[in-house]
């Protein structure tokens, strides 16, 4: 009897196996041996970039930046023409001359007369009352420096003098010059900013 029982066990196990495997046909539909023959193959397979630039060639593509100058006027504009021409870009900005300028402030719109008696007095000479319109009318020049560090020891000189009101502006001349920053194609910007007389150079890093 237990024979019996045990061979019944092992045919019914079979059963199951074969109807599992979808051996016996018939509807299959979400079941593991239809899922597996659904499986993507990975050796069949291929991943297409299409015609992806090399690295170069997407660096003609974006373009680069220079920054050259100082420039006089006739030679920036050319250069300026030249570049927006060949499809670049050009972004022009002045060139100052910046000065240190030591004054002390009219007071009430009048020369600080208790400040130039003391300098009178501890031996400085060299300054004028602004007789010009403006801002500064009937301020006291002290000098103008072309080095900030110069203008500061001269106010450190008049504070040890006792005057403690002079100040420092900083001041801006045009030169006539301007500095260009240009974008384009590297050939293209290689070719027209050669032979200036001022060397390009990489814009820095942002």
């Amino acid at each position: 009897m237990a024979r019996i029982v045990f061979l019944l066990l092992v045919f019914a196990n079979l059963a199951v196996y074969v109807w599992a495997a979808g051996y016996l046909g018939g509807r299959d539909d979400g079941r593991e041996p239809e899922r597996l023959r659904n499986q993507l193959q990975p050796e069949r397979l291929r991943v297409s970039f299409g015609d992806t630039p090399a690295p170069a060639a997407l660096l003609a593509l974006a373009g680069v930046c220079r920054r050259v100058g100082p420039l006089g006027g006739a030679e920036a504009e050319s250069l300026d023409k030249s570049i927006v021409g060949q499809g670049g870009s050009v972004a022009l900005s002045s060139v100052d001359e910046l000065s240190y300028w030591v004054f002390i402030a009219a007071v009430d719109g009048k020369p600080a007369d208790n400040d130039i008696a003391t300098l009178r007095k501890t031996g400085f000479k060299e300054f004028f009352v602004v007789a010009e319109e403006g801002p500064n009318l009937n301020s006291i020049s002290l000098g103008n420096y072309a080095k900030e560090e110069a203008a500061k020891e001269k106010i450190a000189r008049l504070v040890r003098n006792g005057i403690k009101s002079a100040k420092m502006a900083t001041r801006a001349k045009p030169t006539g010059q301007v500095m260009l920053t240009v974008h384009g194609a590297p050939a293209m910007l290689d070719k027209a900013l050669a032979g200036l007389t001022a060397e390009p150079i990489e814009c820095p890093k942002e």
